[in-house]
């Protein structure tokens, strides 16, 4: 998508079905905690650190404050704020770095700028969630809505499926490039729509224009050039902004079934046989193709993913079309850092984090012996740091306790049956106590858990 997919005019009537409460008024503590209670980021073009901004705060923080109120209640952006330094850091396991997808382009904002976006941002955040904006299983930027809960609440649907003796289809959708693919116009008449202020809308549209940029890698450094869409990768009010942009994906047929998480979307349809949710599931791909045709959104047919949820044996797993690409069903999906099978027995999600959280333990105990090696202090914290976080990724989706309720009586608690993940956790967890603890290798567990 480029700019020419824009719309030419933003400010055409809109009759939103209410109006969003959000004053201009900017306290002194609050443009303090936006600007100089936050981590020591690195900073724009003009080399002014959160750490000089603190040092001098006493002198200009009722300037700063001043300004940000009147940037709000004008609608403005400064001109300085919208110089960036991008960037490139190369994404994970991409292996051919001459594809311009296999970077991530990180732009690098003043930090008096990315004050008054980040003020901006929890303002925004807290309002979509307190005026319900934003669907209730989109998360991504916004408070108390992590990855996990997101998956978690998909879960429980799945589960619920499985109760009434039904089968469940899952896609998952990727937004083409993101936060490259917005555009301003539409980006500030969507938020008129929603019912944000005008100068709300007014600053939005001057924080996307006028926007330059200049690319750094290592010692090189490209002239400043000019940016006609998309939103910074690296500034606090982007990931809001993008959520917002996005919002009426959740809007259309079958909202309950729908979850997201940034730019990664998942529908759900649910039904009596497969070939029923094959025909649902493809219906739902249509239709935000469709929408995405008219919103100057694009889906990459290459990142989605499906795959069916029964309880018993499926006679058939028909495939699913994406515009004219017919996707099979997966054996294991990974959406959000949990791996999700046909039958949420997540086996294949605690293997593969378990076997990282080994690898690791194992590591740690290569540095370790009965002679020499670091204190038993030192290595609880790499232990706690570096394996406890991986080992348990997603436990709060997956884990029902020892008990769990029945699928036909759901008033009846019934023993769970994933206690043999927790025997492949356990191993995981083991290694790394015989690395805190020098001790023989013929040492019994129990006198390590005692230790």
């Amino acid at each position: 998508r480029t700019a020419e997919d824009d719309i030419a005019n933003a400010w055409t009537p809109v009759s939103p079905s209410r109006l969003i409460p959000f004053s201009p008024r900017v306290s002194l503590d609050e443009a303090q905690c936006a600007t100089i209670q936050t981590g020591n980021t690195s900073p724009g073009s003009d080399n002014i650190t959160v750490n000089l901004l603190q040092a001098v705060w006493h002198i200009i923080g009722t300037h700063v404050r001043r300004l940000f109120e009147r940037c709000l209640s004008a609608g403005h952006h400064p001109k300085p704020f919208k110089k960036a330094e991008a960037v490139m850091i190369a994404k994970p396991g991409r292996r051919d770095l001459t594809e311009p997808r296999a970077w991530r382009p990180i732009s690098l904002l003043s930090c008096l700028g990315k004050g008054l976006e980040r003020l901006i941002a929890r303002r925004l955040a807290w309002a979509a969630v307190y005026y319900s904006v934003l669907h209730p299983q989109q998360a991504g930027a916004l408070p108390k809505r992590s990855a996990t809960d997101l998956v978690t609440a998909l879960i429980h649907d799945i589960e619920e499926a499985f109760a009434r003796k039904k089968v469940a289809t899952l896609v998952t959708m990727d937004v083409q490039g993101a936060f490259d693919t917005v555009m301003r116009n539409r980006l500030v008449l969507r938020l008129r729509e929603q019912g944000w202020p005008d100068y709300l809308a007014r600053w939005a549209g001057s924080f996307m224009s006028g926007r330059s940029a200049r690319v750094r890698y290592q010692d090189t450094v490209t002239p400043s050039s000019p940016l006609q869409c998309g939103l910074p990768q690296g500034s606090p009010v982007s990931p809001i902004l993008f959520l917002l942009y996005t919002e009426p994906i959740y809007r259309l047929s079958n909202p309950q079934g729908r979850f997201g998480y940034a730019d990664d979307t998942a529908i759900l349809s649910i039904g009596d046989t497969a070939e029923e949710t094959s025909i649902m599931a493809s219906s739902s791909i249509d239709e935000m193709v469709r929408w995405g045709a008219a919103n100057g959104v694009s889906f990459d047919p290459k990142k989605t993913e499906v795959m069916h949820f029964s309880r018993s044996k499926l006679r058939t797993t028909p495939a699913v079309r994406h515009g004219d690409v017919e996707k099979h069903p997966e054996l294991a999906l990974r959406w959000l850092g949990i791996w999700l099978d046909s039958r949420l027995s997540f086996r294949v999600h605690v293997e593969k984090w378990a076997a990282k959280a080994k690898a690791v333990a194992y590591h740690l105990r290569g540095l370790t012996n009965t002679i020499h090696g670091p204190l038993p202090s030192a290595v609880r914290g790499a232990v706690r740091a570096c394996v406890e976080p991986v080992l348990l990724h997603g436990s709060e989706a997956w884990y029902p306790g020892t008990n769990r309720p029945r699928w036909s009586q759901p008033n009846k608690d019934t023993p769970s049956s994933n206690q043999h993940l927790i025997q492949r956790m356990n191993k995981a967890l083991n290694q790394s106590m015989r690395a805190i603890v020098p001790v023989w290798k013929t040492t019994p567990i129990t006198i390590l858990h005692r230790e």
